[in-house]
Parts: C-alpha cells; sequence; structure tokens
C-alpha cells in the first residue's frame, strides 16, 4: 500500500522506473533458452540458414532457406573455389546476415564444410564472409561433418543402428551407428560437384572402381569387412550417379 504522502511502492513502479535511481536496477536479460538462435551452413553445393524459435528437443524453425552457389564446382578440377560462385556466395552471406538480424538469432553457429575446407583459397573465403557479412566460420573437419550428419540421423531415429552415409556437394560421410551412437567414420572425396567435374571416363563406375577400391580413403578402421563392402557399394552408387 502507498504511505500518507503518496509515495509509491516497488510494486506501483512502472517499467520506466524500474532501473533509475534508487529502483531494482536494470530488467533482466532474456535467457538464452527463450532466444531464437540459428546455423548458417556454407556447403560445397548451397548455402543454407535456418533459425529456430528456440533451442529445444523439437525446435521450432523460423526461416529456413537454402541457396545454390556451387563453391565446389570447380574444385576438382583446379583446386579452387569458383570465383563466380563465391561473388553469389557472399551475396548470399550478406542476406543471410541482414536476415539472422532481424530475428535476433544469438546464438548463430556459422560452419563450413569439404569446399571450403579443402580449398587453396578457402582462407581467403573465409576472410571475406567476415569483412562483408559478419560471418566467423567455422572449418569442420571430415570428423566432425560425419559426426554432426550421424546425430542428425539419430536425433530422428533414437537407437539407430547400422551405416549412415551423407552424399554431399564435395564428399560423402559414411558413419557407423551403434544402437544410436556414432561409431567408426569416414569421409570420401565422393561429393556430387566433384565427381561432375571429374572426366567422363573416369566418372563410369566399372572403369573408376578398382582404383577407388584402391584408395587409402578407403581405409575405415574398425569396420567388420562386410560393413567395408557396403560402404564400396554406397559409393560406387555415387560415382555412377555422377556418369549420368
Amino acid at each position: 500500500m502507498s504511505g500518507a504522502r503518496g509515495e509509491r511502492g516497488p510494486a506501483d513502479r512502472g517499467p520506466s522506473d524500474r532501473g533509475s535511481a534508487g529502483g531494482a536496477g536494470p530488467p533482466e536479460a532474456e535467457p538464452p533458452e527463450a532466444r531464437p538462435c540459428g546455423v548458417l551452413d556454407v556447403g560445397s553445393n548451397s548455402i543454407r540458414l535456418v533459425v529456430f524459435e528456440a533451442p529445444a528437443r523439437a525446435p521450432v524453425p523460423l526461416f529456413n532457406e537454402r541457396g545454390l552457389c556451387g563453391l565446389g564446382a570447380a574444385l576438382a578440377e583446379t583446386g579452387r573455389l569458383a570465383p563466380p560462385a563465391v561473388a553469389q556466395a557472399l551475396a548470399a552471406l550478406r542476406r543471410f546476415a541482414a536476415v539472422a538480424a532481424a530475428l535476433g538469432a544469438n546464438p548463430l553457429d556459422a560452419v563450413a564444410t569439404a569446399a571450403v575446407r579443402e580449398a587453396a583459397d578457402g582462407a581467403r573465403f573465409r576472410a571475406a564472409a567476415a569483412r562483408e557479412a559478419g560471418f566467423a566460420l567455422r572449418v569442420l573437419s571430415g570428423a566432425e561433418e560425419a559426426r554432426y550428419a550421424a546425430l542428425g540421423v539419430v536425433s530422428a531415429f533414437p537407437g539407430a543402428s547400422g551405416l549412415m552415409a551423407d552424399l554431399g556437394g564435395g564428399s560423402l560421410e559414411l558413419v557407423r551407428l551403434e544402437e544410436g551412437r556414432p561409431a567408426a567414420h569416414a569421409t570420401l572425396p565422393l561429393g556430387v560437384l566433384r565427381l561432375a567435374g571429374l572426366a567422363p571416363e573416369v566418372r563410369v563406375f566399372g572403369a573408376r572402381a578398382p582404383r577407388l577400391a584402391n584408395t587409402s580413403c578407403f581405409a575405415l578402421p574398425g569396420l567388420p569387412a562386410e560393413t567395408q563392402v557396403m560402404a564400396l557399394d554406397l559409393a560406387g552408387v555415387a560415382v555412377g550417379a555422377g556418369a549420368a
């Protein structure tokens, strides 16, 4: 209750009164679990931004958009990012930065995968992304990329067992799942863009298979022989698709 002189008690103060001299201090910051959060994925073929309402077991997407840029289109031939794709990717990043800021996405995890990881000018692209769009891209290793792909499968199918394959623009990730736990894994240079950049005679699976089978990238430590055969079969399907 207010005093006889009409002074107002703490309960009578409005939002504008709080935080003034003698008040209760600034309003409490919004808890992190209530803020929108996002993920930016700079892949070999596309760039995607997803902003979620808040971090949760089943997050609700507020924004989900992908731009096809083809950063890794020339990687097999030149070892560098395709110049026209770089300009297109930076334009997409500037737009996504504006969207993320408008939605208040914080935190926002910005990652890059095979193309930026392997390109000779990958570091230059990361510097341009930071300068022009404010994104400090974190480059995932092949092992991290495989693990995140596996966790995505497990989040939808808890307790899954078997061999998981994630075919992207620049690489193919293979992970053995054991009752919902990622085990042995491998990253193979078999993305669809990389394969499309090979000469037609190399992309034919029948001619390419023996060479693939003899490369060290197919050594999957700890995987049983039958699982390695499955891995080779999956790689064969990918190479065959590249010949189409």
